[in-house]
């Protein structure tokens, strides 16, 4: 009998929804399944098989649609990471209703922006439900009193699936599966109208990619809710039938040693994760934690989500190489929610090259490769299309640019989306003649993919374009400065008639004098670094700068903040966070508040 994971890399998806690929799984695959960790690690594991996982799906599906959820009903998911998110999510979908999953308000100091959020997304999904969690119900109550079309505030908890019969539904390929609303990161959040062939095409175009065998198993701390935990780690281990290790988002966030560990004990070969994560191992996971590790299993660690910076991974794979980790395991990527998730993937196996080019050549929009590193700029290649995928380079003049020539990234491919929700211009401006039109800058050379700015990011002065990620990277660089903590913009001074570079950095420095120093380190080490002074260096407390649920800087909002002179926040003391937590019923854990002034 032929190899099934052999056979399904050589072909087309072999099944048309992921749910139909979740029945395969439960049939022929009993073993695998979903282990849940507990956040702290103190509890055991909860393991769920493939079959447990489509009873509970079918069960919940028939007692959502007893509450009254319909075929076409959009209906907010604000859940955590759990099995009652992966249920409730595939059993809307069983029931022909689209799940559109936010972000849980978690911690104290984010409640007000994540009830924002969830308010606009719930508006402008028009859904009818919003599902959550008791501890928010206080939170999420008024929904329906301040969002027209909600209907039901529902609380998981009476959706138990227990003594309710199965029931076999059958689910058209064609329709739309999920509602995935971009972080705004570059503006308000859209809706991405994503089909169920879209998600498979997807899923089975990165498992290609990554060449998925029996042997397997994904680890993955990233949340549910965003596209790298919901489709790259959840709908892609449904669909390859392969084991997965979830772990609550927060294990990571309060110890990232936790997550090489969950890699190090279960055998995880495949996790993925943000630049910063990464960062974070290099910089808190030390002594005992890194001797007691085993990471000679993990053959793709996926780098995406947000720019890659080279010298966080060469430290990454200098630091944990000791204990089994290969530096060509590193697989910096490119992917888009509008295309599903994946774009770009790197070859396996092989040490993903830096492009080292000038630096003032790339500002004029070429990409010289040069080996004078004073005036360098490092560019990570991305690696290249997915199966079944195309990119595409496009000038200013509307032509293809040839190699090293920096223009617009477009995308084609059977995993793009089918349009922003209700937004019929904004999806004509981004797809047009099959191809979208991302807004990122980049290059090819020889088929190879270089992403190097952001077009609406972009800094302009005296007619030459400066990418803010040079700025950031080199203040990051100077000791005091919280790592993923930089903005950099332009903008234009009106008294001096020029120009204006500003640089926003957090960090923990109080003392003035020391204040002054570091500032002046960062004027200097970012002249040196990109051959333009920065106009004005701004230092601001830890958790100022604003950022997307998926840890993505906001600088468009930054920019807007810094205008209207709301960049320096008070802090707030500890009891006050305390009291808070008392008066709003949430029950928050004391870890949550601990985070917020440890400054992880």
């Amino acid at each position: 009998m032929p190899d099934f994971f052999e056979t399904a890399r050589g072909a087309g998806p072999f099944a048309s929804t992921v749910l139909e690929a979740l029945e395969q799984a439960a049939r022929d695959r009993p073993d695998a399944g979903i282990t849940l960790l507990s956040e702290k690690g103190d509890a055991a594991p909860e393991v769920r098989g493939y079959g447990a996982i489509l009873s509970g799906v079918r069960r919940r599906a028939f007692q959502l649609e007893e509450e009254g959820v319909r075929r076409g009903d959009r209906v907010i998911l604000v859940l955590p990471t759990g099995f009652d998110f992966v249920e409730i999510f595939f059993a809307l979908q069983l029931l022909g209703a689209v799940p559109v999953p936010t972000y849980p308000p978690m911690s104290l100091q984010q409640a007000g922006v994540g009830l924002e959020r969830v308010r606009h997304v719930a508006s402008d999904a028009g859904a009818r439900f919003c599902l959550t969690i008791r501890s928010l119900l206080p939170l999420m109550g008024d929904l329906n009193l301040s969002v027209a079309s909600i209907e039901g505030v529902l609380e998981i908890g009476r959706f138990d699936g227990k003594g309710v019969p199965e029931r076999v539904r059958e689910i058209d390929p064609d329709a739309l599966a999920l509602v995935q609303y971009t972080s705004g990161s570059t503006g308000a959040p859209k809706g991405i109208c994503l089909g169920h062939r879209q998600i498979v095409a997807n899923c089975h175009s990165m498992g290609q990619a990554v060449q998925v065998c029996a042997d397997d198993v994904l680890v993955c701390w990233l949340p549910l809710y965003h596209d790298l935990g919901l489709i790259c780690s959840l709908h892609s281990c449904l669909y390859w039938r392969t084991p997965m290790i979830l772990m609550p988002p927060q294990a990571f966030l309060l110890e990232p040693a936790s997550w090489l560990r969950a890699i190090s004990d279960y055998g995880g070969t495949i996790s993925q994760a943000p630049n910063f994560a990464y960062s974070r191992c290099v910089k808190w996971v030390d002594g005992s934690a890194v001797e007691g590790l085993d990471l000679s299993s993990w053959r793709v660690a996926l780098v995406t989500a947000e720019p890659v910076n080279p010298n966080t991974l060469d430290a990454f794979a200098r630091k944990f190489e000791a204990v089994g980790f290969k530096r060509a395991s590193l697989c910096p990527a490119y992917g888009l929610a509008e295309c599903t998730a994946g774009v770009t993937f790197p070859r396996l196996g092989e040490v993903d090259p830096v492009d080292e080019v000038d630096r003032e050549s790339l500002s004029r929009g070429r990409a010289v490769a040069t080996e004078r590193q004073e005036n360098a700029a490092a560019v990570p290649s991305l690696g290249w299309p997915l199966p079944a995928h195309e990119v595409r380079i496009l000038g200013e003049d509307g032509s293809e640019c040839p190699d090293r020539v920096v223009g617009e990234v477009l995308v084609r491919g059977p995993s793009l989306m089918e349009g922003y929700w209700r937004r019929p211009e904004a999806t004509r401006e981004a797809l047009r003649a099959g191809w979208f039109h991302t807004g990122d800058l980049g290059y090819v050379v020889g088929g190879e993919l270089y992403v190097c700015g952001r077009r609406k990011d972009l800094i302009i002065v005296r007619g030459r374009n400066y990418d803010p990620q040079d700025f950031e990277r080199a203040a990051e660089s100077v000791e005091g400065v919280r790592q993923g903590c930089v903005v950099a913009f332009g903008t234009y001074d009106e008294a001096k008639s020029s120009d204006a570079v500003i640089l926003i950095c957090e960090t923990r420095v109080r003392d003035e004098a020391a204040r002054t120093a570091l500032t002046n380190k960062i004027r200097a080490v970012v002249t040196d670094a990109c051959l333009l002074p920065a106009s004005e260096v701004l230092l601001v407390p830890p958790g100022t700068l604003p950022k997307t649920s998926s840890g993505k800087l906001q600088r468009r909002k930054a920019r807007q903040l810094w205008a209207a002179g709301e960049l320096a926040p008070k802090r707030t003391r500890r009891r006050d966070l305390a009291r808070m937590a008392a008066r709003s019923g949430l029950g928050f854990a004391v870890s949550t508040v601990r985070r917020r002034f440890r400054g992880n």
